[in-house]
This record gives C-alpha cells, structure tokens and sequence, in this order.
C-alpha cells in the first residue's frame, strides 16, 4: 500500500513538472502524424480535415503556445510552430477551394453552395479556421485571398519565395481563381456586368488558363487590364481612408466653433453664425466656409443615423450649384 502511495505521489510529482510541456509534446505528435499522412491516398480525406481541423483548434486554443508571457516556449519556437502548421492550413485551403468547383459541376451549378466553400477557403487564408471563435490566428499566412494575388501580381519575386516556404498554396490559390473566373461567366450570362468584373479582379495572374482571358474581358469592358484595376483601387483605398481621417479632424474642429456659438447665442443661432466663423478654418483646409459645414452636418447625421434626410435636404443646394465636397479638395 505504502509503495502504491509512493509511487503515485511520484508520478503526480513529475506530471507537476513536465506538465507544462504535455502540450508541447502532444502537438509534436500531432504534427509527426500528420507528415505522415497527409500525403496518403489511403487515407481518406474526411479524415485528414477533421485531424487539421482538430490539431489547429487545440494549437489556437493553448495559451501554452499563445501566450508568450508563460514561459513554456520561447518566442521563436512559438513562431516556428506557427510553420509548421502551415501545412494544414494549407490542405484545408485547397479542399474548402475543391469543393467549391464540384459545386459548378453539378446540374444545375450550385452557386450560393459554392460561394459560401469558397469563403471558407478565405476565412482559412487569413489564418482562421471556419467555426472556431478564437482571439488567435495563425501568423504566416494570414492577409486573405485577394490581398495574396495582389502582392503576387506586383512582385514576382513573392511568388517564388511562396510556392517554395508554402507548398501547396498557389495550386490551392489557382484553384478559388477557377471558380471566380467561373463564377464571373455566369454573372456575365446573367447580365450582371459590375459583379462580374469584380469576380473576373479576383482572377490570379499565376492562373494561366483563366488570366489571358479574364485579363481581356476586362480590359475591353473597364479600358485597363487587371493589374491597371488593382492600382487604382489601391489608390482609391488610400484616398477615401485619408480623406476620412481628415473629415474626422474637420468635424471635431468645426464642432468646437458650434459648440462655442450654442453657449454664446443660443442654440438657434449655430446654423445662421457658423459659415461665418469658418472662414479662418476653411483657409487652413483650402476649401470654402460652405464646404467644412457640409462635412460638420454630413459627419453629424451619419454619427446620429439620419444621413440620409440629411442628402435629400442638401440635394436642392448642389442643384442651384453649391460646390459639393471631394476629397480632392481635401488633400
């Protein structure tokens, strides 16, 4: 009986030690069965899913590799972890993208079916996986479908250094390119252009059966291939964000007058006082006293949720001619 209580008070001991490496030690396991199955035919491939799915899950969800300030694994192994996990991450990539062209090959095409596979391959492409709620992510590749074939257009460089630290991913990336080339013909069939175009962007240059193509539609329709598109919507992005930080600091400065006026005259005077009181403001900005009232109000009805009274009321003003707001005027 004595040995008995030694011996389990002994292995209750040294659990207590090497407790907070059982994680560590587990998830090795894991990775070593996955290297070993996970290019095998005989296994099915339900199997593999649900043994990515699970060996993610209970990586995303361990603080003992989350959480860098409990001291279980430095900082760069945590990293190298987050590598190694790549591979199936990458596997759950192209099978959610699989699944979404079988769901074209059925009679009739799926298309909400496939679309709704497609954004899981996404949701997976930016390092999260589908129906997991967990503050962590996975590290190395964790920017989205579209932010990927955007980069890799504009360097070529990035693509070799991908297919090579990554293997799988562009074979993977190829595949959700087919179905939104597809899925562009089919809105194009139904006369839906403007989706159309946007599916026909979401082409990837390294898909060489569909770019050509895709490349040509748009161009004919838009007057400017792909990667013309892609930098003008990155300009567009950086333009609108610029311009609403600037919005931003017009409407807090424009509100700090208003609010001086209310205490002075009374609340009824601010809109009759206000266009007087910006023209020192306005300088600053480059813009007329007019225009930095119109961003006071606008601001103001979209935070209180009553824009749009707001646009139909000025709609008489822009009629008569009253300069509307650009961004361009901003900046």
């Amino acid at each position: 009986m004595k040995k008995m209580i030694l011996g389990l008070t002994l292995a209750l001991t040294l659990a207590g030690l090497a407790g907070c490496h059982l994680s560590v030690y587990r998830l090795d396991k894991r990775l070593e069965k996955w290297n070993s199955m996970k290019d095998r035919s005989s296994v099915a491939v339900e199997k593999k899913v649900r043994f990515a799915r699970e060996s993610i899950t209970f990586f995303l969800t361990n603080t003992d590799f989350q959480r860098s300030k409990e001291i279980v694994i430095s900082e760069a192994e945590r990293l190298t972890y987050h590598r190694r996990m790549c591979s199936m991450q990458v596997f759950l990539m192209d099978y959610y993208a699989s699944r979404a062209l079988a769901c074209q090959e059925l009679s009739p095409p799926d298309w909400q079916e496939g679309r709704e596979e497609w954004n899981l391959a996404d949701t997976v492409a930016f390092g999260k996986l589908p129906g997991l709620q967990s503050v962590y992510v996975l590290v190395h590749l964790q920017f989205g479908y579209s932010k990927y074939i955007r980069d890799i257009a504009e360097n070529g460089d990035l693509y070799e250094r991908m297919e090579r630290d990554y293997p799988g991913l562009m074979a993977a990336l190829r595949k959700m390119s087919e179905f939104q080339f597809r899925y562009a013909e089919y809105l194009m069939d139904q006369g839906r252009r403007e989706e159309a175009i946007e599916a026909y962007l979401k082409v990837f240059v390294r898909d060489p059966e569909n770019f050509v193509k895709a490349e040509r539609i748009v161009k004919n329709i838009t007057g400017r291939g792909i990667r013309e598109n892609y930098n003008r919507q990155f300009w567009a992005g950086r333009s609108a964000e610029g311009f609403d930080r600037t919005r931003s600091e017009i409407y807090s400065m424009v509100d700090n007058v208003a609010a001086r006026i209310e205490h002075e005259s009374g609340a009824d005077s601010v809109q009759a006082k206000l266009p007087g009181e910006l023209t020192l403001l306005a300088e600053n900005f480059q813009v007329v006293p007019e225009q930095l009232e119109d961003v006071y109000y606008y601001t103001l009805h979209e935070r209180q949720g009553t824009l749009t009274q707001y646009v139909l009321l000025m709609r008489t003003h822009i009629l008569k001619g009253y300069p509307p707001l650009k961004p361009t005027l901003i900046f």
